[in-house]
């Protein structure tokens, strides 16, 4: 026991004492809890008398019980049945909802069967430290089995059972994450959640958080409050009201399509893959939750049961110190369903804003197709254009202080109204904003409900959509400001950029003063504030002068004698600027953090990947010791830069996918512009030809690029609107048969499929009003000629029509869609008028297939895929007579987009079998390999034949093979 009252020397004890008093610690008298014996009989030659004492255990390891489901198939089926079970039972089909208690009614019978269903499935579970996840019910039964008896043989069968359960689970482990989801770093220890400093209290405003109460107070003032700023909403006046846009109601082919594979599950246990088993086909699950996605928004209501939310505290990475709760970062849980129906609102306002222009050019994030991406192509773009007309180029960063809580309701639904949204959809926003609530969890204490409509929230897909909606008529407004003439503003939702160019740096400082304060006090009208502390200023010159010149914000903290400072390196969307955009500082920094980490993988590679010393040796001598260029070809993987020289050029044809509202628009030439307005001066057609050719960078080399493409692609395409298109509304009238039918025997699956398409052709051409057609596309292996598509038309066993097309230079999915715009095929994409290659096709069949639709009830289409081994008689004519017909490619051959990206691989692929020709970049007495074919095998990507018939499984021999085939033995380092 420690003594406190020792008033002796300085030693340890009396320091931490003072420590003690600091901290607010205070001693207190020792007190037995329990009764203790003195054993005097047992003292012995002990100078002390022994204490003895029964200290009672209970079961309860003080860990929180949980309900858990088992994540095998079988008891996710189970609990798919259960729920429809529970549907059966507590929904009512029929029921209506027209009002909103009917809807909040219907959600909550849907919430009370989903949690019938998981107290009927799942089962309560004590994780605690010792824990094991790999524990299955053989491992208890054996080693209650062991208990029992206590019999050696019993003993073994435990061992065996146990290393089985391990392999099995840590072998699935390692497949999921460095193969399934291809994040092999989360295998690493240094990835996982930091673990929280057990000495460190939550401070706020001042104060130590000791207990519960204090600090959820903390977190929910952190997360949700804002501070209410006043607003001006008469500033929306001098903007004309947009049309009111029409609301398409939501289809059942759309909410399949909105399920996602990624998002965590929310409150009500049910994940996404449970969701679409409940969606396969016309459930009465799915009737319900459909009906009640439309009644939402037709009514105007958001159920109650879905404005509930459960915020999981976690700790943001690399932070110097947890004490202040903007350290953490809430992650929120919602209802699985109601993300559902967000997400295809979400969908639904992108699509229609994009194509409306309701978006202003210059947001990125939150719509589709801007990313953070497309900002630094347009900052590096703009900075190496300003060079070469002898601009130099300055930038001010700043941020909104809690954006998404200090968005204001008010203001939000006048925008909405000012932007022509439907009457139904204010409403509905109107209610959605209002009345939710939240619970803080921490480690494993919950909070109660706590209210939380302020902001438009996080962890919504709406989110990020009305916080751009929010900022559109902020940044038109900034455009109309005659103080802002030559500056170009960024939005990057919570944050933004103000770029200016002009021949001196200090004429750049006035003018983002100027803009600064037009920016500052239109966020303000709109009640938002910036963050002046969090402003950043860099200065973009490749000269040799050291000017930086400092900027006077106007505001303090960067005011008078304080001006802002710009930094020799700035950091920002994820890199590191230098004046020169010579990115030397981000690429240092980047090759030092792999290098390191490389490092410290080769020094617990037997603890990540779960290899043994002796076979970790073997596997990493081979790539320790042996020449780069046969480890490379053995390993599969391209030369890095020839990989980027792929990227690259198929980076530049997807500005032909472009919307016509993108921002990367208005630099490109006039002959690729979209709808929107040209830049006046970075417009690469306004540039002259020296300017051009002491310039590079990747819209230069799409501009021209990009002309190679003929396909015509169209973003926006009114058929490929969520709503209208045609799986949309014709759903029970498309039919798809792959023909595909599971067997270990390939020969007896092929008899099956012939006898299944038999029984087909049978069926079909008894009808009389029946149609069917055999098609198939041939792609030539030579160069020389084009794609040819043929379709044969057939009615009751005649001919009726047949058909050549010649498709040009295109891949074979291409071509095969041609041959399904005058007959069938591809039953996957031939319907699907989104964005994507042979995008027209697709089109022309939707359009005629919507027209036939509707001119007669009970009309439909089914598409068979049939496999091109199998010879069958209808497609096999067609086969034969799509063979027939070679054309020249001729000197300008129709491409289409894939066509495109493929070539550029192919590029890639035999500029590697050149350089492999090179004795010195494969090794000296690098073993030549064969083919089936007797052919030299030349390096592949990830189907290369030399790593695809090894045996992975055995690292000891798949590191001797390297070493047979480089001839190259372990040498000095391998041994030590």
């Amino acid at each position: 026991e420690w003594d406190g009252g020792h008033h002796g020397h300085p030693g340890v004890a009396t320091q931490l004492l003072n420590t003690a008093s600091e901290l607010g610690l205070q001693q207190a008298s020792f007190t037995l809890t329990v009764q203790v014996t003195r054993v005097h009989n047992a003292m012995g030659k002990l100078d002390h008398i022994p204490l003895t004492t029964i200290l009672s255990f209970s079961a309860d390891s003080g860990a929180t019980p949980h309900r858990a489901l088992k994540s095998d198939k079988e008891e996710q089926i189970r609990f798919v049945r259960v729920i429809k079970g529970e549907f059966a039972m507590k929904v009512d089909d029929h029921a209506p909802l027209d009002t909103p208690d009917q809807i909040d009614a219907v959600a909550q019978a849907i919430a009370d069967s989903f949690s019938a269903a998981w107290e009927t499935c799942s089962r309560e579970v004590t994780i605690t430290r010792c824990s094991k996840l790999w524990w299955t019910d053989e491992c208890s039964i054996t080693l209650q089995a062991y208990r029992e008896h206590g019999l050696p043989e019993d003993w073994k069968l435990y061992c065996k059972a146990v290393k089985n359960a391990k392999r099995v689970f840590f072998d699935s482990r390692i497949t999921e994450i460095s193969i399934t989801n291809k994040r092999t770093w989360d295998l690493m220890s240094w990835v996982q959640q930091r673990k929280l400093p057990p000495c460190e209290a939550i401070q706020y405003q001042g104060q130590p958080c000791h207990a519960l109460p204090q600090l959820w107070d903390a977190l929910h003032n952190t997360y949700n409050s804002a501070s209410d700023c006043p607003f001006d909403i008469d500033i929306l006046d001098s903007i004309p009201d947009m049309p009111i846009w029409g609301w398409v109601p939501f289809s059942a082919f759309e909410m399949r399509a909105s399920c996602s594979n990624v998002l965590a599950p929310g409150l009500d246990h049910i994940k996404w893959s449970v969701l679409k088993m409940l969606m396969r086909g016309p459930t009465h699950v799915f009737t319900i939750l459909l009906s009640l996605a439309n009644a939402c928004l037709w009514v105007g209501h958001w159920p109650k049961h879905f404005k509930k939310s459960m915020s999981v505290i976690i700790p943001k990475p690399n932070k110097p110190s947890y004490s202040a709760p903007k350290a953490f970062r809430p992650i929120v849980l919602l209802n699985t369903v109601g993300k559902l129906i967000e997400k295809m609102l979400s969908n639904c306002i992108q699509f229609d804003g994009v194509a409306s222009d309701v978006f202003h050019p210059n947001q990125i994030r939150g719509i589709c197709q801007r990313s953070t991406k497309d900002a630094s192509l347009i900052l590096t773009h703009m900075m190496h254009v300003g060079w070469a007309k002898g601009l130099n180029i300055s930038v001010i960063a700043f941020d909104v202080a809690q954006f998404f809580l200090s968005l204001n309701h008010e203001v939000l639904m006048a925008i909405l109204q000012k932007l022509g949204f439907s009457d139904n959809v204010i409403k509905f926003f109107s209610h959605y904003l209002v009345g939710r609530s939240t619970q803080y969890t921490w480690c494993d204490f919950i909070s109660n409900l706590r209210q939380a409509d302020v902001g438009v929230g996080q962890g919504s897909a709406l989110s990020l959509v009305l916080s751009a909606l929010y900022l559109t008529l902020i940044m038109r407004l900034f455009e109309l400001d005659p103080l802002t003439r030559g500056c170009f503003l960024l939005s990057y939702v919570d944050d933004g950029t103000l770029v200016v160019q002009s021949k001196s740096l200090l004429d750049n400082c006035e003018a983002l003063k100027r803009a600064y304060s037009v920016i500052f006090k239109l966020f303000k009208r709109f009640g938002l504030a910036l963050e002046h502390d969090k402003s950043e200023v860099f200065h973009f010159d490749r000269s040799h002068s050291k000017d930086n010149p400092p900027v006077d914000l106007g505001y303090a903290l960067y005011t008078g004698a304080t001006p802002l400072k710009p930094k020799l390196y700035w950091w920002y969307l994820g890199f590191y600027f230098d004046r020169k955009l010579t990115f030397t500082e981000h690429v240092q920094y980047y090759s030092t953090k792999a290098l390191l980490t490389v490092k410290a993988m080769k020094m617990l590679g037997s603890s990540t990947r779960g290899l043994h010393p002796v076979q970790n040796c073997s596997l990493q001598s081979v790539f320790h010791t042996s020449p780069t260029g046969g480890v490379e070809a053995l390993a599969g993987l391209p030369l890095i830069n020839l990989l980027l020289h792929r990227l690259s050029e198929r980076a530049d044809y997807r500005f032909a996918t472009l919307t016509p509202t993108h921002p990367v628009i208005v630099f490109l030439s006039r002959f690729n512009c979209g709808t929107i307005t040209p830049h006046p001066s970075l417009l690469i057609q306004t540039m002259s030809e020296p300017e051009i050719f002491c310039t590079s960078g990747t819209l230069f080399e799409s501009n021209t690029n990009v002309l190679a493409l003929t396909e015509t692609l169209l973003p926006m395409n009114p058929l490929s609107r969520p709503g209208v298109q045609l799986m949309d509304h014709f759903v029970d009238q498309v039919h798809f048969d792959d023909c595909k039918i599971s067997c270990s025997d390939a020969d007896k699956e092929l008899k099956q499929c012939t006898k299944h398409l038999d029984k087909l052709w049978d069926k079909i051409s008894e009808n009389i009003g029946t149609y069917y057609a055999g098609t198939d596309a041939s792609l030539p292996l030579s160069e020389q000629y084009q794609a040819i598509a043929a379709s044969i038309l057939f009615s009751s066993r005649a001919e009726l029509w047949r058909a050549w097309h010649v498709a040009g230079k295109v891949t074979m999915p291409d071509v095969e869609l041609y041959a399904i715009r005058s007959a069938i095929f591809n039953a996957t994409s031939s319907v699907d008028p989104s964005i994507h290659s042979g995008q027209g096709h697709s089109v022309a069949v939707c359009e005629a297939l919507q027209t036939w639709f509707t001119q007669k009830d009970g009309q439909s289409i089914t598409f068979v895929y049939i496999l091109s081994r199998l010879q069958w008689d209808l497609h096999y004519k067609a086969h034969k007579y799509t063979t027939k017909l070679k054309v020249a490619l001729g000197p300008c051959p129709a491409t289409s987009f894939d066509s495109l990206h493929m070539q550029a691989a192919l590029s890639c692929g035999a500029s590697w079998n050149v350089m492999f020709q090179d004795s010195e970049y494969r090794g000296q007495n690098f073993l030549h390999l064969k083919t089936v074919d007797g052919a030299v095998a030349q390096p592949g990507g990830k189907d290369n034949p030399w790593i695809h018939f090894a045996n992975m499984s055995s690292p000891q021999l798949y590191a001797r093979m390297c070493w047979c085939i480089l001839n190259h033995a372990p040498i000095g380092p391998y041994y030590s």
